[in-house]
């Protein structure tokens, strides 16, 4: 029996729901034993927290395209704009990661291990999770422009139905455009490590193991 529940506890504790209650020093944690056995339980627990996190994250990230969008709206009808994203929701973050690091970080505080928890953390900090970059690029384009030339005191404003036709000259125009590039930049790992989990060394490394383990244990039941 202790076997089983010494690899239990080498995983990390939200892929089963959580604990039901704190452990006394001289016990095991309080598993909720009917889901240890059920894989299809687990994996289900897995597929809803990657859900929450993608919701979160990509909730986030419209956010902070239409404050871009906003900006953009407010540029002068000439200038030019580019937005670089290369945030894509589904590659963003290691859940596995952040579920080992969320449940490491919940050490002292058993009973708030699950995903109402771990969504609402992440959920507070998601206006943080996004930024962007302005920067201005400017080039020129030389045109030439015809400039008719009309005496003194004549006036046509036609050009090839007159009789007298006015002359005209080209001239070159130079106008420069004004490229307005937006950069977004995602907060990565190292946010959620320092920020939203607030790990300590031995905690991070800890969250290190568990998803070791967790990779290990997915491989051999997936």
């Amino acid at each position: 029996m202790l076997l089983p529940i010494l690899f239990i506890l080498m995983l990390p504790s939200l892929i089963f729901g959580g604990l039901r209650r704190a452990p006394s020093p001289d016990e095991f944690p309080d598993f909720d034993f009917t889901i240890m056995d059920d894989n299809a339980a687990i994996i289900a627990n897995i597929q809803a927290i990657d859900e929450s996190v993608r919701e979160i994250l990509t909730e986030a990230h419209g956010g902070i395209l239409e404050q871009i969008n906003a900006i953009v709206a407010e540029l002068p009808d000439e200038d030019e704009y580019k937005i670089i994203d290369e945030f894509e929701a589904n590659n963003a973050l290691d859940t596995h990661l952040l579920i080992s690091q969320f449940s490491a970080s919940m050490d002292e505080n058993y009973e708030n291990i699950n995903n109402d928890a771990f969504a609402s953390l992440i959920q507070q900090h998601k206006d943080n999770l996004f930024s962007f970059i302005v920067t201005v690029e400017e080039y020129e384009i030389t045109e030439m422009e015809r400039v008719y030339i009309y005496d003194e005191d004549y006036y046509c404003e036609c050009e090839y139905d007159c009789e007298n036709p006015p002359t005209y000259e080209y001239t070159e125009v130079v106008d420069v455009i004004l490229t307005h590039i937006f950069k977004v930049v995602f907060a990565g790992e190292e946010y959620f490590t320092n920020e939203v989990f607030n790990l300590t060394e031995e905690q991070a490394q800890l969250a290190r193991y568990f998803a070791e383990n967790l990779s290990l244990f997915l491989s051999t039941i997936g």
